[in-house]
């Protein structure tokens, strides 16, 4: 098994004249036997990034490290790394047994060696049945079964996911995330695995790096990402639906704080009493301008808070309501912006209907709208 480290690393494409800046400066230390998720939007360098870990790129700048030796001129196939492609990547001229045995044949090891361990990995994956198939006769599912398996055979130090389950129907990513996810406790290997859906990233990886244009925004356990985000980007990108953002102003009024929304109707302005946490984080900050985050789950409906206080909570007119079933989203205006709940899915919302809404305070944020950093977040 190993940890993979990375130093300092950079990659560019394009000209010298116009780079694209595809990795900037990044580093990073995978432990041994961690599942590390990387997430981003497209565009954002998660893939190019591991690319340069399999040493199918290479860095401009910067140190690539396996099991403590770098590795910067050893080969892809030297690494010792098995990557399992967003496409399959299947030979299609090939049955699926030639197909995971491929990489053992490769490397001169025995026949019966080879058998026995894709019999083994295909039990484990439930594909035995289609071992005598080529990959134009199998599901997306399949195929990508097939394709873990091929990684799977080869035991390496390393397996790398660049988005494998993207082209799979939602139903079938909720399965085979679980069984990838059941695969790195069985196998106890270190896992880096790309994906612009958080969902995966919060439901797999023991840690998430959280990247945007080329850069790294935040590395930390899932819920510490989701609980205390770095910056207004990490909060957006983690969690939905989408936090709300609301920009105003901080100010102090008979011996209160209160949030003032930014608005230039004064008849709807939204406003209400931010309490002692938020009044502490803020101090320093009065009548400048700020950005109040705050999660669509972690909005009320005041009539299923009997212990809701008027002067911590707020008044909106609900623009559209999104049944879910067992929850509803409620799109709202509160004057200036348009905030969204997640509330219970028993109860009806009309349009234009006036609503007093509960915010959970403890799970307020606060932002600085110049840097985009969040302020005093462990506070």
């Amino acid at each position: 098994m190993a940890g993979v480290t990375l130093d300092k690393l950079s990659k560019n494409f394009g000209s010298a004249k116009n780079p694209i800046h595809a990795v900037k400066n990044i580093s990073l230390s995978v432990r041994d036997r961690e599942f590390m998720v990387i997430v981003g939007p497209s565009g954002c360098g998660k893939t190019t990034l591991l690319r340069l870990i399999a040493g199918l790129e290479q860095p401009d700048v910067g140190t690539i490290i396996v099991e403590g030796h770098v590795v910067n001129d050893v080969l892809p196939k030297d690494r010792d790394m098995a990557m399992v492609f967003q496409n399959y990547a299947l030979y299609p001229h090939m049955k699926v047994f030639e197909n995971m045995a491929f990489s053992l044949k490769m490397q001169g090891i025995p026949q019966a060696e080879i058998v026995d361990a894709v019999e083994i990995v295909a039990k484990t994956l439930g594909i035995s049945d289609l071992l005598d198939r080529k990959p134009s006769s199998l599901s997306g599912g399949e195929k990508q079964r097939v394709a873990l398996g091929r990684a799977i055979v080869r035991n390496p130090k390393v397996f790398l996911f660049d988005e494998p389950l993207s082209n799979l129907d939602a139903r079938l990513r909720v399965s085979m995330r679980t069984e990838i996810a059941k695969l790195h406790d069985r196998l106890q290997t270190t896992m880096i695995y790309v994906t612009h859906d958080q969902v995966e990233a919060m439901t797999m990886g023991e840690r998430i790096c959280v990247m945007n244009e080329g850069e790294i925004m935040q590395v930390d356990e899932p819920l510490a990402i989701y609980n205390h985000p770095v910056n207004m980007f990490v909060a957006s990108f983690i969690g939905s639906p989408p936090i709300n953002f609301i920009t105003g102003r901080i100010i102090n009024e008979e011996g209160r704080t209160y949030f003032v929304e930014k608005n230039d109707n004064a008849d709807t302005t939204l406003r209400f009493d931010i309490g002692e946490r938020l009044s502490l984080i803020s101090e320093g900050r009065r009548n400048q301008e700020i950005v109040l985050g705050i999660r669509p789950e972690d909005i009320y409906d005041h009539r299923r808070c009997n212990a809701a206080q008027p002067s911590q909570s707020l008044y909106a007119r609900v623009e559209i309501a999104e049944p879910m079933g067992a929850e509803t989203n409620v799109y709202m205006s509160t004057g200036a912006h348009t905030i969204i709940a997640r509330v219970t899915g028993s109860d009806r919302y009309l349009t234009n209907e006036q609503l007093l809404m509960r915010l959970d305070l403890s799970k307020v944020h606060l932002f600085d709208p110049a840097t985009k950093l969040a302020i005093d977040r462990k506070v």
